[in-house]
């Protein structure tokens, strides 16, 4: 078999859309592969440029004298700008992922020109490369894609823990021919990062109000149905997200006659302004934890949801539950709390806003087409950042409404925007990317959200709806209310899962004292002496670094994961991201000791803080739990 052949069987196997471009196209002829001097290695002649991309008599060994002169400490997540004959690529893997490396590795490799690219895979197997769990091609890829890509991979296993220490390797011939292309590369890498580390947050105290609110919420979980019923039951019917961005005020009235011929959701926030335009959603989507949320219904009646569904997660206020007089549908995100719970409602991987919910909710149901409305993402004219009758009116001013920025809009080459608003304006890429349902934007003004189509509204009316879905039927019929008996062994077993937790959290919480005093030990004693006499006791260091590493190591069991690590998770991925960050720079080993200490310091006060606060959580539930027993109702 031809190398050639070879590769295009991995990339047909691994990358199918990459794979018909390259099969549609043939090399221009302004590469060349050709052998080299010592007759060892290849190398290539870009002729346009009139240069050869590596040594002429040596291509391969200054490539890796480069790569181990860098003398990586933790090579696990590295970013390839170029890939030339992939000298780079190999080099890094022989010298680090396959030698030093342990734990989890990712390769993430860029190349600008897909010419380059399909004139090198005729003449150097890379087929191992391709088919490589750890290594991620993006061929004739824009940034902003490559960025929204990473965003999600960045989430997802254990990778995240070495965002702070992540390495940039450049092809430099390919780095070179398109510079601008791989700056905007890095940006767009170091924007993914960024929005990993918002994601899982810097606050641990953040981590627990949802958890807490989801204990106080445990009833509202086992006395209504989950919105896995749902999964489906709208397949290829219409469904229309209705937010309150000030665009809604040209195209609200067009929801008249409606009513039955699309699944109608809105974020909590729209529901008020829909009630004055005589309109209401068929479900209204909540995610938000603060006591705020709550005041978007100080002036809703029963009336105003009678027949709408309150699909919201249990990370709420209970105030905003309270506030509530319609029917309910539990929506789980995608938190380790819930999946301790083991009561089974139905996950999204919900985006950060009740905007993003209520765009994953109706493709959850099977919505096709999706259409938004009022989904601005931006300021409208004269700086109204909300519709008209919004509860905390059309002009909201609060300090994160200055941290503005310019970005593409729907109808005007720039528009204004915000850092809160752009990063749900990401996510909805991000989920429209993922999704098989035709999204039309109707907006008529804001923000652009690439992978939607733009049109009025009244275009994707007259295009798209026009037969009657019985949404409230469908709905009422497929929800299962939970039975006297399945409410009871949740009760059941939910208490027992709460009795072993709180006698777990105690013996972990012991741990964390322990290590405390070792990381006090260190600086009060150890790291004292050595500033005053410049004597340091490395082997004591040594036992303390391994001892805090073995209690550390209780956050990797499976019953920390299961009873502990959804109250934490955010501060341990954020505290493992500084250690690697620490131990990838640090200039010597005795300050990468001090440092690592540092964080592990701050870390285990911290834990042990987190588990005197979730402590009387679990003695709180044990009373609901009991008491709900007990009473019998």
């Amino acid at each position: 078999m031809s190398v050639e052949k070879k590769n295009f069987d991995a990339l047909k196997l691994k990358y199918p859309q990459l794979f018909d471009k390259l099969s549609a196209m043939k090399p221009s002829g302004r590469y060349q592969v050709i052998n080299a001097g010592n007759g060892k290695h290849l190398n290539l002649i870009d002729h346009q440029r009139k240069v050869f991309y590596y040594d002429k008599f040596s291509p391969y060994s200054p490539v890796e004298k480069d790569i181990i002169g860098r003398q990586i400490k933790i090579p696990n997540l590295a970013i390839f700008l170029g890939c030339g004959l992939f000298y780079t690529a190999k080099a890094y893997l022989d010298n680090y992922i396959n030698k030093t490396a342990s734990g989890e590795s990712r390769l993430y490799i860029i190349e600008k020109d897909i010419d380059s690219f399909r004139t090198v895979i005729q003449f150097v197997d890379i087929s191992a490369l391709i088919l490589h769990d750890g290594i991620i091609f993006y061929v004739d890829t824009d940034p902003h894609s490559i960025m929204i890509d990473l965003s999600a991979r960045f989430k997802q296993g254990g990778i995240k823990a070495f965002i702070k220490a992540m390495n940039f390797i450049e092809d430099l011939n390919s780095f070179t021919a398109y510079k601008d292309y791989y700056i905007n590369c890095i940006r767009a890498v170091k924007e993914a990062a960024k929005d990993t580390l918002i994601f899982f947050g810097n606050s641990p105290l953040d981590s627990l109000i949802g958890i807490e609110n989801t204990f106080l919420n445990i009833m509202e979980i086992i006395d209504n149905p989950g919105v896995k019923d749902l999964k489906g039951v709208f397949k290829g019917k219409p469904g229309i997200v209705v937010s309150t961005g000030p665009s809604l005020e040209k195209n609200i009235h067009l929801l008249k006659g409606l009513e039955n011929k699309a699944v109608i959701c809105s974020p909590d926030a729209s529901l008020q302004v829909m009630r004055n335009h005589g309109f209401k959603p068929h479900m209204v989507t909540s995610l938000e934890r603060g006591p705020a949320t709550a005041k978007l219904f100080d002036y809703i009646t029963p009336e105003d949801t009678d027949d709408v569904y309150f699909a919201a997660t249990p990370v709420i206020h209970q105030n905003t539950y309270s506030k509530w007089h319609g029917k309910k549908i539990i929506v789980y995100r995608s938190f380790a709390t819930f999946e301790w719970l083991e009561i089974e409602k139905g996950t999204l991987d919900i985006g950060p806003s009740a905007g993003n919910m209520a765009f994953e909710l109706l493709d959850y149901l099977g919505c096709n087409p999706i259409i938004l409305i009022g989904q601005d993402l931006a300021f409208g004219k004269d700086g109204n950042t909300h519709a008209t009758g919004s509860r905390f009116g059309n002009k909201e001013d609060r300090p994160h409404f200055k941290d503005t920025l310019m970005v593409e809009g729907n109808y005007q080459p720039q528009i204004q925007t915000m850092r809160i608003w752009e990063n749900f304006r990401r996510y909805f890429v991000a989920d429209i990317s993922k999704t098989s349902a035709t999204v039309i934007n109707a907006t008529e003004g804001g923000a652009k959200i690439q992978g939607t189509q733009i049109m009025t509204f009244q275009e994707a009316i007259d295009k798209y709806i026009d037969d009657d879905v019985n949404a409230l039927d469908i709905i009422s019929g497929s929800l299962n209310q939970p039975d006297e008996k399945e409410k009871r062994e949740y009760l059941e077993k939910t208490l027992e899962k709460v009795n072993t937790a709180t006698d777990f959290t105690k013996d972990v919480q012991q741990k964390f004292y322990s290590a405390v005093l070792m990381c006090n030990e260190y600086f009060d004693v150890i790291w004292k002496n050595f500033q005053e006499t410049g004597d340091y006791d490395g082997k004591r260091t040594k036992e303390i670094l391994d001892s805090t590493s073995d209690i550390m190591a209780v956050c990797n069991s499976q019953d920390f994961y299961h009873i502990l690590m959804h109250y934490v998770q955010s501060y341990y991925i954020k505290s493992v991201m500084d250690i690697y960050g620490v131990k990838a720079n640090a200039k010597d080993g005795r300050s990468e000791q001090y440092e690592v200490l540092q964080v592990a310091a701050e870390f285990f006060e911290t834990m042990h803080g987190l588990m005197s606060k979730i402590l009387p959580m679990f003695e709180q539930l044990q009373r609901v739990l009991k008491g709900r027993l007990e009473s019998g109702d």
